[in-house]
């Protein structure tokens, strides 16, 4: 037993451990166990138009180009036909060109082109359209005599490509092609493009029986196995050689080897652009490319004449450009 005359020591002696346990002040505590934060930084979108309309039209107030070079464009980027009116999605003319988008420009066929030199290779429609006096008889494609004649020109003013008039043979440096040029410093650095492309392609023969027609060596090859081919390509600069993006061509949508009585008419693409990725993408691309058919001979020469897009090749009516 503790006799009493100690019992003041041992209270001063339980007050001081129980000082050791005490818990610092508030304040203190949570200046202690707090986490250094750092302010989320929110990416600046520029401002600017969000969607700009090329409309492939050689018209001044309905379309996007002007009359084009007689001799065609010059071979090599930066020279194609310019588009120098832009419109909302609304088809209402823009009046300020979006600080984004710098040049948009198309490859025109003829003598100066000297990667597309026949002059009816690709470039506008007469006024009055091609559908009137161009008449392709589709039924000699399957060897038929004789047949009906069909229309198939391009309509009036439109940018149109007749591969009987291209021949065969193209890179991705082909003379015909469409090409934007991007200013990415309107562009915020997670900002994406959606690209909308409406066009009516034609050809004469439908989906291959055997889809592995259209390899080779293991890599998807369209062009031994569809009527025209169309590829897209995004680059860092002009002269840089880089795969296939995506293909806009095939499919083919509007085919009847056996009649071709019909039109079916206009067909949309979207392709989406992750600029996001790549901040030093600044081309977008789309060239024509080889093709399977022979235009000297066989089905070819013998269902196709001269200017005839909706045989076998493309008619662009628009393409729209969305930011996202």
């Amino acid at each position: 037993m503790i006799h009493p005359r100690y019992w003041p020591k041992l209270v001063v002696a339980a007050m001081s451990l129980t000082g050791c346990f005490t818990p610092a002040p508030s304040s203190s505590q949570s200046s202690s166990n707090s986490t250094a934060t750092t302010p989320t930084t929110v990416a600046t979108i520029p401002d600017g138009p969000r969607a700009v309309k090329i409309i492939f039209k050689q018209d001044l107030t309905t379309g996007s180009f002007n009359s084009a070079p007689a001799g065609g464009t010059l071979s090599g980027p930066g020279f194609g036909h310019p588009a120098v009116r832009l419109f909302d999605t609304n088809d209402n003319l823009l009046t300020t060109w979006p600080s984004w988008l710098t040049r948009f420009e198309i490859g025109i066929s003829g003598a100066d082109n000297t990667k597309a030199t026949d002059p009816n290779c690709a470039r506008f429609s007469a006024a009055l359209g091609e559908t009137s006096e161009i008449k392709c008889n589709f039924l000699l494609a399957n060897g038929t005599a004789s047949g009906r004649q069909f229309p198939c020109g391009g309509e009036g003013l439109h940018f149109r490509v007749s591969e009987i008039n291209c021949g065969s043979g193209s890179t991705s440096d082909d003379g015909v092609y469409l090409r934007a040029y991007l200013n990415r410093g309107y562009l915020g650095p997670t900002e994406n493009l959606l690209v909308v492309v409406e066009y009516a392609a034609s050809g004469l023969n439908g989906v291959i029986a055997d889809p592995t027609a259209c390899f080779n060596g293991g890599n998807l090859a369209p062009e031994k196995c569809s009527d025209i081919v169309w590829k897209s390509f995004l680059k860092h600069m002009d002269n840089e050689t880089v795969q296939p993006f995506s293909i806009l061509i095939p499919p083919v949508l509007n085919v009847d080897a056996t009649t071709k009585a019909m039109d079916i008419g206009r067909t949309a693409k979207q392709i989406t652009l992750p600029l996001a990725s790549d901040p030093t993408l600044r081309i977008f691309q789309i060239s024509r490319m080889n093709g399977p058919l022979d235009p000297t001979a066989g089905p070819f020469k013998n269902a196709c004449v001269d200017n005839s897009p909706k045989c076998v090749g493309v008619v662009f009516y628009s393409i729209t450009i969305y930011r996202i």
